[in-house]
């Protein structure tokens, strides 16, 4: 059981549809999640991680239209310095990662990633009069793609 506002408390990620749970069942729900996502165990073992890359990388064409194929559109994997992730990691409040999947202009997806705040926001500029070309915000994005940039003799790509 999870504590939640006003001494209720909700079995997992369920609300009850109780007059109790009134207008912030909805938020109730979403920071839920988040508080149990936190909680979550992250880890797989090398023997799942190798398994699930070997399946994307054998169907990572297939998924795509017929007329996406062969132009290099899903990376195998990215590869990025690891100053990157501390910058994110040390801003203020930051308590986790959270990874977003972009496209360039040539439609080649990328891993954009920000850091999470213990509500489960974005830690990204976006008050009133906010400018989406902010210089504080901290986002990663020009890793290496694989292809071209790839690691070998990996079990996650071999």
């Amino acid at each position: 059981m999870v504590p939640w506002k006003q001494g209720i408390t909700y079995p997992g990620n369920r609300v009850p549809d109780t007059p109790e749970t009134g207008l912030f069942a909805v938020q109730a729900i979403s920071n839920l999640q988040y508080k149990n996502f936190y909680a979550m165990n992250h880890f797989i073992s090398l023997a799942v991680a190798a398994d699930m890359t070997r399946s994307f990388r054998a169907n990572r064409e297939a998924i795509l239209e017929p007329v996406f194929q062969g132009l290099n559109l899903l990376p195998i994997c990215e590869t990025f310095d690891r100053d990157a992730f501390d910058q994110l990691l040390l801003q203020d409040g930051c308590s986790g990662v959270r990874i977003y999947y972009g496209m360039d202009d040539g439609m080649q997806v990328h891993a954009v990633i920000v850091g999470v705040d213990a509500e489960g926001g974005d830690m990204v500029s976006n008050g009133p009069g906010a400018s989406l070309v902010e210089e504080g915000d901290v986002i990663i994005e020009n890793g290496g793609r694989c292809p071209d940039i790839c690691p070998g003799g990996s079990p996650l790509n071999t």
